[in-house]
C-alpha cells in the first residue's frame, strides 16, 4: 500500500464573483444600465433583453438561472444580439464586455475586505490568482478598483485563452 504525500498549499485560485465581488449589487444596476443604452430607448427591446437576461427590474437583480451569472458573453450576448436584431457577432459581443466592464467597475460592490484578506495570504507566501467568467478587462479592472491586482500573480477571464 502506497502512503499518501501530502503538498502544501501553494497557491490560491479565487473565483471573482461571488467570491471576490458581490454579483447581484454590482451586476444588477449595471447591466440594467448596459441594457437600456443598447436599447436606445426602446421599451419593448429592453423588456426584450430583461427577458433574456432572467432579470427582475424591480429588484435589479438576476434570477439563478440567469444566462449572466455563469456564462460567457458569447452566450448571453447570443440572446441580447437576438432580443436587439444585432448580428450575434464578436464586434457586438466586444462592446457588451467594454460597456459591462465599464457599468459593473462604477457599481463594484466587494464581499468582505478582499484587500485585507490578500494582503495577508500573500503575506504568508502564497501565491494568488482570480478566474472569472467576465471579460479580461473586466477582471484586472475590478482587480484595480478593488487594490488587489498587486497580489494577484494570475488573472484570467472567459476570452483569455482558457476557456469559458
Amino acid at each position: 500500500m502506497q502512503a499518501s504525500v501530502q503538498q502544501p498549499i501553494r497557491a490560491i485560485l479565487f473565483d471573482k464573483d461571488g467570491t471576490l465581488v458581490d454579483f447581484q449589487r454590482t451586476w444588477g444596476p449595471a447591466a440594467q444600465a448596459v441594457m437600456q443604452r443598447l436599447a436606445s430607448g426602446n421599451r419593448a427591446a429592453y423588456d426584450r433583453l430583461v427577458a433574456a437576461s432572467r432579470f427582475v427590474e424591480a429588484e435589479r437583480r438576476f434570477l439563478p438561472d440567469s444566462p449572466l451569472i455563469a456564462e460567457p458573453t458569447s452566450v448571453y450576448g447570443a440572446l441580447w444580439a437576438t432580443a436587439l436584431g444585432r448580428p450575434a457577432n464578436a464586434e457586438f459581443f466586444a462592446e457588451i464586455d467594454q460597456l459591462l466592464c465599464d457599468a459593473t467597475t462604477r457599481h463594484l460592490a466587494a464581499i468582505g475586505d478582499p484587500k485585507t484578506l490578500l494582503t495577508l495570504l500573500a503575506a504568508r507566501g502564497y501565491r494568488l490568482g482570480m478566474i472569472t467568467n467576465d471579460a479580461e478587462i473586466t477582471a484586472r479592472a475590478h482587480a484595480r478598483k478593488l487594490g488587489l491586482d498587486k497580489y494577484l500573480e494570475f488573472v484570467a477571464g472567459y476570452d483569455s485563452g482558457f476557456g469559458a
